[in-house]
Formats: structure tokens, sequence, C-alpha cells
């Protein structure tokens, strides 16, 4: 199972997922805790922990508010749409967002695609994200300067391991 957004709601939580299938199949699950209680729980499956994860990112990158999610062990990096301590707060995958679609300044939509790397088919889903165009864009750029900093940390450790 691949999670590519977590949608807070006052009455709980919505998780959409979807599998490495032939062609990639969206399933939607709701939860009856807040997007980030469930975060939490994600974090626990990919033995990390939220709270250590936060203070790495913000230390490497200087972040105070909304800080990114970053889980290595099946490269994933989640923003927060918000303060990760409101009931809406939204938990969107960066590396699933393949087009945004905004209608005004609080209205907008993501396109997210999921690849199944073994049969090449691709599959997308658009949905409608509580986020305005300024946080949004705030929120891309970070995970942008995050997935680069990875990838050059990566890209040094390699380069270490064959000298």
């Amino acid at each position: 199972m691949h999670i590519f957004y977590i949608q807070g709601t006052s009455q709980g939580c919505v998780m959409y997922s979807f599998e490495h299938e032939l062609i990639p199949n969206v399933s939607i699950t709701k939860f009856h805790c807040t997007s980030t209680q469930l975060m939490m729980k994600v974090c626990e499956g990919y033995e990390t922990n939220f709270e250590g994860n936060r203070k790495t990112v913000r230390k490497n990158h200087n972040y105070i508010q909304k800080t990114p999610l970053l889980l290595l062990k099946d490269y994933q990096l989640f923003f927060p749409t918000c303060s990760h301590k409101e009931d809406h707060c939204c938990w969107v995958n960066f590396y699933n967002v393949s087009n945004i679609v905004m209608t005004s300044d609080y209205n907008l939509f993501i396109n997210f695609d999921f690849k199944n790397y073994y049969s090449l088919s691709s599959s997308s889903t658009l949905i409608e994200v509580p986020c305005n165009r300024r946080t949004l864009r705030k929120q891309m750029k970070r995970c942008e300067q995050i997935d680069k900093f990875v990838a050059d940390k990566d890209i040094l450790f390699k380069n270490h391991a064959l000298n």
C-alpha cells in the first residue's frame, strides 16, 4: 500500500492510498483519529518517530512551521497543508503530485499520479485539497529542497563508499 493523501476532518480523517497492481487501484479508508495521529502511526510503521523526523528536517532546513515529513525507507515525502495540530490538517505526498489546478486562492485541486514500475502503467486522480495557493507553493518548494538535499547526500554516500 502506498499513501498519497490524508485528509483531516472534524470527524476523523480519510486516507487515500493505492496498491501496486497491474493497474494501480485507489482505495479510500476512514479513521476515527486526526490526520496527524494517523501520520504518527504511519511513521511507526516505517520505524521512525514523528517528532524525531520533524526535528531532523527542521534542523537540516531551518523550518519552524508546517514541517514536511520524510520517510526514507520507502522514499515518501509528506507535507501538511496547515499546522499539524489542526483537525482539518491534510498531508500530501509530494512525490505523487503531478499537477495543481487552482480555481481561486482557497480552492485548488491536486492531480495525483500513481505509476506501476513493473508494468509501466499509470493512473491518476484529481482531489480537492483545502489549502491556499501561497501555502501550497511554499510547501512544494520546501519538498523540492528536501528532495535535492537527500539526493545530494545519497550521491555523497555512494561516492564515499566507492573510495
